[in-house]
């Protein structure tokens, strides 16, 4: 499935244009645990391509992994030979996301556990461009607020 992910450096521009859609990303209360900003919940098109167009975020394709697709991942990866078992649960997070774009959402072990994995490349740091729109599109939101 296709996916909206933030560009991390901008996530709270791309916040303000994703209103109450934000929730999309919320981890009990805190950020998705991962090396990717990837939404747990669907996000209307119309405003996947605002984001996009903006250059808050990039659309990129996602699974959706079980814990044990994870450690069978990972125990057939370059980094693990054999059968390995972790001993903490940021150890299997943080191994996971130095082979892929990742979020992970719930408690690791239990029902709620919920990984989304992509083969993408991590997101590209932003050019000065991009930087400059950023700053723009601050403006424009702190002008808005402001006259509400």
């Amino acid at each position: 499935m296709n996916v909206l992910e933030l560009r991390p450096d901008s996530v709270s521009s791309a916040f303000k244009m994703l209103g109450p859609y934000r929730s999309a990303y919320d981890n009990d209360g805190t950020e998705p645990d991962g090396s990717a900003w990837l939404p747990k919940d669907e996000i209307p098109e119309e405003l996947v391509q605002q984001v996009v167009e903006a250059h808050l975020g990039r659309i990129i394709e996602v699974r959706q992994w079980s814990d044990a697709d994870v450690v069978a991942y990972l125990q057939t990866s370059q980094y693990i030979a054999g059968n390995h078992s972790f001993s903490t649960d940021s150890e299997l997070l943080e191994m996971l996301s130095t082979e892929k774009v990742c979020a992970h959402y719930g408690t690791i072990g239990t029902a709620s556990s919920l990984w989304l994995v992509s083969d993408a490349q991590p997101y590209p740091p932003q050019t000065p461009e991009e930087k400059l729109a950023l700053f723009h599109l601050g403006m424009l939101f702190s002008t808005e607020e402001g006259q509400r």
